[in-house]
């Protein structure tokens, strides 16, 4: 396709939701993440369990606002900015986590906070992740097809080679993400921010 079509599926807006990359440590938000271990399964299922009520009992997060812990370590973190609490259970929060051995296809993680995940060349196929907030994460090489990832933040996240075929990127945030060699093919990017996001040898 022409660079004309690629700025259509690709924009840049001019307005920045989140932080410059240079206000934030990813590397030692990425290293945390990787020396903690893997999760077990055991432990996600009862984090999934609690989401899965947070949803059932009409818990949604429309918005969020990101944080920096402090000047010296600079550390990402989000609150719920615009949201309805669900009666029950409580939404999917793991900050700097390790989800590299776990199944992560088919489920519903919308309105999760998962900033600086860490999840290399992880299958997300067929997942809900509407409205989450997985800023700063090392998601190389993870396949995100047939996704619903409208309004998804993945702001400074590292996702070189990443699949979003058939996804809804409808909304979604990429600004400052290196996208290197990722695949579009077939997806929707309505109203999806690409501010200063790296797309270097990108198919679609």
């Amino acid at each position: 396709m022409s660079l004309v079509n690629q700025t259509t599926l690709f924009p840049s807006k001019t307005e920045l939701e989140g932080f410059e990359k240079n206000q934030v440590n990813i590397q030692l938000m990425n290293q945390l993440a990787k020396n903690a271990g893997a999760i077990s399964d055991i432990d996600f299922q009862i984090l999934l369990k609690k989401h899965q009520l947070f949803l059932e009992t009409g818990g949604e997060v429309y918005a969020w606002k990101q944080l920096l812990s402090d000047t010296i370590t600079r550390l990402t973190m989000a609150i719920p900015k615009k949201f309805i609490n669900g009666s029950e259970g409580r939404f999917f929060h793991l900050l700097y986590g390790n989800l590299s051995s776990v199944n992560l296809e088919g489920l519903n993680l919308s309105f999760a906070c998962l900033i600086g995940l860490y999840a290399p060349r992880h299958s997300f196929v067929g997942s809900q992740l509407r409205n989450a907030c997985i800023t700063d994460a090392d998601l190389r090489g993870s396949d995100f097809s047939n996704c619903n990832l409208e309004g998804t933040i993945f702001s400074r996240s590292d996702l070189r080679g990443a699949i979003f075929n058939q996804a809804n990127l409808n909304q979604s945030n990429f600004e400052n993400c290196v996208l290197d060699q990722a695949s579009f093919k077939n997806c929707t990017t309505n109203q999806a921010i690409f501010t200063n996001a790296s797309l270097k040898e990108i198919s679609y």
